[in-house]
Parts: C-alpha cells; sequence; structure tokens
C-alpha cells in the first residue's frame, strides 16, 4: 500500500570523495552488491510504500536512465539541473513544485530502517522537518582531551569509542522549508540553521536499523568488504 508522499533522491554531487571512481559514472551508480547504491535506496522506498520518486541530478541524467532503467510500481522521474547547486540548492530545484509533505534522501548512503514509523511520527507531531537519525559507535582515530577552562589536563583516552546520533541523509519536509534555501549553491545544513535561527519547529526520528556509509572511498572500499 502507498504512502501517498513523493521522495526526491538527490544525485547531483560530483562525487570528489570516491574519485578517481566517479570521473565517469557518478556516485549512486557505482555497484555495491547486486545493485548500485541508487536501486539499493530505490528499492527501501519502494518497500516503505513510496510509489512517485523525482531524481534530481546535474549530470549525466542518461547515464541515470540507463543503469536504472523502470522499478515495477515506482514512478520515477528526472530533474536535472545545469551546474552542481549543493544539497540544498538540487532540493530548492526538484521540489518548487512540491504542494504537500516529501521525503529526501541522499544518494551516498544506504538505509535500512522503518520509514513509514517516521512519516507517522511527522504527521502525528507535524513539524516543519523532520530528521532520520541513528545511534552509532566509532572509535577515533587520535587520541581524546578532556581539559578545563584553565588548560588543565582532566582526562586522556587514546583512540576511545564514542557513540552519538547522527543523521542518515533522510528527511521528511513540508513545502514551506524551501523559502531557507537562496536561490545560489547551498549546503543543506545551512538551511536547516536558516530555519533553526526563525524559531521553526525540528525533530530528530531516531531510527533503529542500519546506515551504510558509501560516500568516499574508504567507506565505500570498506562497506564492499563486509558484504563478503
Amino acid at each position: 500500500m502507498g504512502i501517498g508522499l513523493k521522495a526526491i533522491l538527490l544525485t547531483g554531487g560530483l562525487g570528489t570523495r570516491l574519485y578517481p571512481l566517479t570521473l565517469i559514472i557518478p556516485k549512486p551508480l557505482l555497484m555495491f552488491g547486486d545493485k548500485t547504491i541508487a536501486g539499493h535506496i530505490l528499492n527501501w522506498l519502494k518497500e516503505n510504500g513510496v510509489r512517485d520518486v523525482v531524481i534530481a541530478t546535474s549530470r549525466k541524467k542518461e547515464l541515470f536512465e540507463l543503469f536504472l532503467g523502470k522499478i515495477k510500481g515506482v514512478r520515477i522521474e528526472y530533474v536535472e539541473s545545469e551546474k552542481p547547486l549543493g544539497t540544498a540548492g538540487q532540493l530548492r530545484h526538484a521540489a518548487k513544485n512540491m504542494k504537500n509533505a516529501f521525503i529526501v534522501v541522499y544518494g551516498d548512503g544506504i538505509i535500512k530502517a522503518d520509514l513509514r514509523k517516521m512519516i507517522e511520527f511527522h504527521r502525528r507531531n507535524k513539524p516543519l522537518a523532520t530528521i532520520m537519525a541513528m545511534q552509532v559507535e566509532e572509535r577515533l582515530k587520535y587520541g581524546y582531551l578532556e581539559f578545563d577552562e584553565n588548560n588543565n589536563l582532566l582526562k586522556w583516552e587514546e583512540k576511545p569509542v564514542k557513540r552519538g546520533w547522527i543523521s542518515v541523509g533522510c528527511y521528511i519536509l513540508e513545502p514551506r522549508f524551501l523559502k531557507y534555501i537562496p536561490e545560489e549553491v547551498y549546503g543543506m545544513d545551512e538551511a536547516f540553521r536558516n530555519a533553526l535561527r526563525a524559531g521553526e519547529k525540528m525533530l530528530v526520528f531516531k531510527a533503529e536499523g542500519k546506515y551504510i556509509d558509501l560516500g568516499d572511498r574508504d567507506s565505500y572500499y570498506k562497506a564492499i568488504s563486509e558484504l563478503k
């Protein structure tokens, strides 16, 4: 059963953190297991009831059409910009005709979580934006220091494991969020800060599941090695 919300898949970045792999093929079209990264994301959206997806890109739209083809039960529309606009700029360009709340997903990671629960959370609480977050543990690469206002060392942990909540690149936004994005190259973090300064209600949805970061070479190769 469909959920009644459209999704926008942001794929317009240059993929510089994955060079040279992305010199010819855009990052979301790199293979991960038996599918492209974008293919995994589209399947996840379909499994969670999304029936309409806008793929926002700034380069090689024809490759997306060739690699992704058609997905039964999902209508795919392409919106192409003439140049990279940043994540928020790309969103503004792709979402300008949206009349109702919509889902936004980045094209450089794979999410395994219940999107339907996030949609229910958004509808129940009625914020301007809902941000999907997951709790992660990560070992720092360096010694971690704590010190007081007089620079006296209080604690030294060598490469500790730290736990925290991260954004996994999935949002539900109301159309008026777009007014916080100027018509220029703009990052999503800047748009959220604009909305915060204006006193807008924005909520974090704490998702249970898994996030696979594929945004840079180290993360991509690490994730591939863990598939085997």
